[in-house]
């Protein structure tokens, strides 16, 4: 077990600005997506179409497909940032071990 070693901070923090580029991204999609909804309500309204059947049909699609891309956009991206807190968590995880490990060494525990 003494063979843990400390991550790489340099890394940690491209991890850090990883996560941030990766929620603007997320947050941006997830504006897009909703303007496209509001499109797709208004021209449903403007077709005379009850506000029922334009949710149930349209809302995640949209009229002609044009949401779709961007929501398989946003579940890679969400994914990704997933993928990179739990990157960091587990460094920092590793950190708080050898911490652990180093003190207990200095103690003479082990």
């Amino acid at each position: 077990m003494n063979d843990i070693q400390l991550p790489d901070f340099d890394k940690m923090l491209e991890q850090i600005q990883k996560i941030k580029t990766l929620s603007v991204e997320v947050s941006k999609l997830d504006l897009q997506i909703k303007y496209l909804e509001s499109i797709t309500f208004r021209q449903g309204k403007e077709q005379g179409l009850a506000t029922n059947f334009v949710e149930s049909a349209y809302k995640h699609t949209g009229f002609n497909d044009e949401i779709l891309p961007l929501r398989e956009q946003i579940v890679d991206k969400k994914a990704e940032l997933e993928a990179a807190r739990y990157t960091l968590e587990l460094d920092k995880s590793l950190i708080e071990v050898w911490r652990t490990i180093s003190a207990n060494e200095r103690l003479g525990l082990q």
